[in-house]
């Protein structure tokens, strides 16, 4: 996995023209086998439409990308905002249960 936890991805913004681009970027990273390129590929093609960002279309994106970090983020974290930071998003450790 090219991510462990408290590894940062963005920060610093909540704009989705920036996040978008980034989320682009490290679900390639986490998709090692290329099954996701197409999808991607897609998103990506949608940046230069003018009003994209602003679009539903645009938050689909936005929702379906933070998922799939979420779901393939590395054993043992999650993807998300970091706990204190809003603005920062990457990969945080899971706390372990208490037995």
């Amino acid at each position: 996995m090219p991510y462990q936890a408290g590894d940062i991805i963005s920060e610093g913004t909540l704009r989705i023209e920036d996040l978008l681009p980034i989320f682009v970027s490290a679900a390639r990273e986490l998709d090692t086998q290329g099954s996701w390129t197409a999808w991607l590929d897609g998103i990506e093609q949608c940046f230069e439409s003018k009003g994209y960002f602003e679009s539903d279309l645009a938050r689909d994106d936005f929702e379906e990308l933070f998922q799939f970090l979420q779901d393939n983020a590395p054993e043992r974290t999650y993807f998300g905002a970091h706990p204190g930071d809003g603005a920062c998003f990457g990969f945080w450790p899971l706390e372990e249960e208490e037995e």
